[in-house]
């Protein structure tokens, strides 16, 4: 499944490389309790790179159809023979070449403000190591 590059947030700071780890790593475990959990390959998939004065983060493509949820819509197959799910109501196979759902409610998985103000209280947490008095 492809990454997605442009959908999470990129962000620009100046301070040593420890303390950008240290941002990058409380951002991704906030990112990561938010996501829900079926297999985990989502959640596992959140990660971050340190470029420059960057931090970018990746994940899963889909992440973005959690985050800000989907419309009702048709699902068409595309290389199997039919669509094929279990019902919840009586516990039978089902199949079928075109299938309607609903969509997937928004989970709000990335909140641009909350993600500032992690990396800000990250930064405040650990100006300490920014200070050098001689």
């Amino acid at each position: 499944m492809a990454r997605s590059k442009n959908y999470l947030p990129r962000i620009s700071i100046q301070v040593p490389i420890e303390i950008k780890d240290l941002i990058g790593n409380t951002i991704r475990e906030n990112i990561r309790a938010k996501t829900p959990v079926k297999t985990g390959a989502l959640r596992t998939s959140i990660r971050y790179e340190i470029k420059d004065n960057l931090l970018e983060f990746y994940a899963l493509q889909y992440l973005i159809f959690l985050d800000r949820g989907t419309k009702k819509h048709s699902i068409k197959i595309a290389r199997a023979k039919a669509l094929h799910w279990i019902d919840e109501v009586t516990g039978e196979n089902r199949f079928s070449r075109v299938h309607e759902v609903d969509g997937i409610k928004p989970f709000h998985i990335i909140d641009e403000v909350e993600i500032a103000r992690v990396a800000k209280d990250t930064l405040i947490k650990n100006l300490k190591y920014l200070i050098k008095i001689e």
